[in-house]
């Protein structure tokens, strides 16, 4: 599929002869319109004597991308009255602008001193060319909607921030749910401290930091190969989760293997025994409470293996 190319951009200027200063006015943004690479039908450069006028303005209006209403107080009354020459060519444009979603063409007003835009165009943004001292600024306003190149261009859209409920620490203040998982799991298992009849791990440094067993006195049995590799097949699941200051942050799934000598994090399937290390880390803090039984070695017997990738 090919998509159509892009017209270049040319331009109808639609105006009234207040007097001689105005057309040169609109004579020089034409000249300055042609030297920024954008076409323009002109009376003044375009009609010569003998050539039909309302030809010319139907022809102009149709070929053009962009029409240009320069809008005088004379211009302005002319248009809403459809007196004489600006009548007339109103009556052309006005069937083009409300058409405009159909044609694709671009109807930008301007305004010079005293004036408001015709009542057909009260809903379109007009660039005020009132104050000549601020002519090349307004200049460039419309030669940049003319050529489509914004001054000002909308930035691509980012990731949505962390808007996750936050929790206040008495050490360190307000702390969102994510950075408190973080800190939990980032952490060193020196870092806790185990209350073994409660089955409790306290962070030292925020006792607002808590990792509890759920089920310290009601396993429940699992079942799967990989558990069976240990000298004792029997294992349960093992539950804990992560509060602070009594709310809950997050619930976590190990597997008390060998009679309950090593809490394994559960692998991602019966076939699959990969951990990440979010999992990993979790269980070097729960397993650092278990006296002369090597973690790591645990994981090896199962094939248990950590996926950086997980």
């Amino acid at each position: 599929m090919t998509s159509t190319p892009k017209q270049d951009p040319h331009v109808f200027l639609s105006y009234s002869w207040d007097n001689d200063d105005h057309k040169n006015w609109v004579r020089n943004i034409a000249d300055h319109l042609l030297a920024d690479g954008i076409d323009v039908t002109l009376d003044q450069y375009d009609l010569r004597g003998g050539q039909d006028r309302h030809f010319f303005m139907e022809n102009g209006v149709r070929r053009a991308t962009h029409v240009i209403i320069v809008c005088t107080p004379d211009y302005v009354e002319r248009s809403n009255e459809r007196e004489r020459g600006v009548g007339e060519e109103t009556s052309l444009i006005t069937g083009k602008f409300y058409d405009r979603e159909k044609t694709g063409k671009e109807f930008i007003p301007i305004l010079r001193a005293g004036s408001d835009t015709p009542d057909y165009l009260g809903s379109l943004l007009y660039i005020d060319f009132k104050d000549n001292a601020e002519f090349e600024s307004k200049y460039e306003e419309l030669i940049r909607v003319i050529h489509e190149a914004p001054a000002h261009v909308k930035p691509i859209k980012g990731r949505k921030p962390d808007l996750s409920p936050t929790l206040t620490s008495s050490t360190s203040g307000p702390q969102s749910i994510d950075s408190i998982k973080k800190r939990a799991i980032e952490s060193d298992p020196d870092d806790w401290e185990y209350n073994d009849e409660r089955g409790i791990f306290t962070f030292r440094s925020d006792a607002g930091l808590q990792i509890r067993q759920l089920n310290k006195d009601d396993f429940e049995k699992f079942e799967e190969d990989w558990v069976r590799r240990y000298p004792d097949p029997v294992a349960y699941r093992d539950k804990y989760e992560l509060v602070y200051n009594g709310s809950f942050i997050e619930e976590y799934f190990l597997v008390g293997v060998d009679g309950l000598r090593r809490s394994i994090p559960l692998p991602k399937s019966s076939n699959d025994l990969r951990i990440s290390v979010r999992q990993y880390r979790l269980g070097r803090i729960i397993n650092n409470k278990m006296i002369g039984y090597d973690f790591d070695d645990y994981l090896n017997r199962a094939d248990i293996v950590v996926d950086p990738n997980l």
